[in-house]
């Protein structure tokens, strides 16, 4: 039977069917990637690139690679480059068709990242190019085409404060079939700031009060019509941190608040719209522990305490409630490899499909890294 259950595990790793594929290992965890050390950093504090070097990873979404990257230390310093389907922001600005939508024309992005010792302080660098372009081959033979890149850079004081800060900016424009442009963005620029502290280890484990703050300007231009405006702002304060309750077992949490906020203008008298959207607060907490040499087990939820405000005009309408989400993973490895799971509850209840005959995918997501 224990043999069973070991294979069972081995097959929702080696041969799942994935959607939704994300850095599984800190999302299984309940959400914590800003509170411990994982290779998922690099893209927010690029500086931890250094902690990394010669290995490479993958995500996995449906039956496509979403994400792979590389990192490859060169004498005193480390690169890397990311390949992902991930879009500007994950729709925090217009797409091509100028309507008001998270869809994501800009969901081509290359990242290359460049780390090393700065006068005895790790300092990394950040670039990342988004673009995309689409032709209509019907009778309007309208075409769009953007370009996006942001550019950012961190530094770690006293071995102890990461910082980092990263510039954004964005084009694009939408033109029928004369070639005569119809729309065009208006504005488009993101800044984005991370800071984080690792606390002295005591008995209780390390402390990590971080802060992200991240502000966005775009907006709609259309050729013969009032411009729109659509800005956005997230601010994130958070302390948490990490405890080590055994050689490889780690307990993790998170107690924050988060706040977003949203305006949108069309330049039209009583028609502006304001959106918040305020967790406060926020707690994630998980654990990660061994299941025997080459298996590690993970749990994690994430608790949301959520209020939502819509203005419109004259017209304001106030929500409240809460949100819950839960996670279950598991680990896989072998020498140089590691291979990471969310598994599906139901896999737990239903069974794996060669004994049951239970339908459906095994995980929701996988990440694949091997190091050199």
């Amino acid at each position: 039977m224990r043999k069973l259950i070991v294979f069972s595990c081995m097959l929702i790793l080696l041969a799942a069917s994935l959607v939704n594929a994300t850095q599984t290992r800190v999302l299984t965890m309940g959400e914590i990637g800003t509170v411990i050390r994982d290779d998922v950093n690099v893209h927010d504090f690029p500086q931890t690139l250094r902690m990394y070097p010669n290995f490479g990873t993958a995500e996995i979404t449906g039956a496509n690679f979403t994400t792979s990257g590389w990192h490859m230390a060169y004498g005193d310093f480390v690169v890397g480059g990311y390949w992902t389907t991930q879009g500007w922001s994950n729709g925090y600005l217009p797409d091509f068709n100028g309507n008001n939508s998270n869809d994501d024309a800009l969901d081509q992005k290359f990242s290359l990242l460049y780390a090393r010792d700065l006068g005895g302080m790790p300092f990394g660098f950040t670039f990342e190019l988004f673009g995309n372009g689409e032709e209509n081959k019907g009778a309007d033979k309208s075409t769009m085409s953007g370009l996006g890149m942001k550019i950012g850079a961190g530094m770690t004081f006293m071995e102890t404060l990461e910082t980092s800060l990263k510039i954004g900016m964005l084009s694009w424009e939408q033109k029928d079939a004369a070639g005569i442009t119809t729309a065009e963005n208006e504005g488009g620029t993101s800044i984005a700031v991370n800071a984080r502290y690792w606390m002295p280890e005591t008995p209780m484990g390390v402390m990590v009060p971080h802060l992200m703050f991240m502000t966005e300007s775009g907006g709609v231009k259309p050729a013969s019509l009032q411009s729109t405006k659509d800005d956005r702002a997230i601010l994130e304060i958070g302390f948490g941190g990490y405890m080590m309750a055994g050689e490889k077992t780690m307990i993790v949490h998170d107690l924050g608040i988060k706040t977003m906020s949203r305006t949108w203008d069309d330049g039209v008298a009583d028609d502006k719209e304001e959106w918040s959207y305020n967790m406060i607060p926020y707690f994630k907490g998980g654990m990660e522990g061994p299941l025997g040499e080459h298996f590690m087990f993970r749990c994690g939820g994430v608790k949301e305490w959520i209020t939502t405000t819509h203005k419109n005009g004259s017209d304001e309408h106030n929500t409240s409630g809460a949100a819950t989400r839960l996670y279950i993973g598991f680990g896989y490895m072998r020498g140089a490899f590691t291979l990471d799971a969310d598994v599906k509850p139901a896999f737990f209840t239903n069974g794996p499909y060669f004994i049951t005959g239970a339908p459906g995918a095994l995980a929701n997501q996988v990440s694949l890294s091997y190091k050199w």
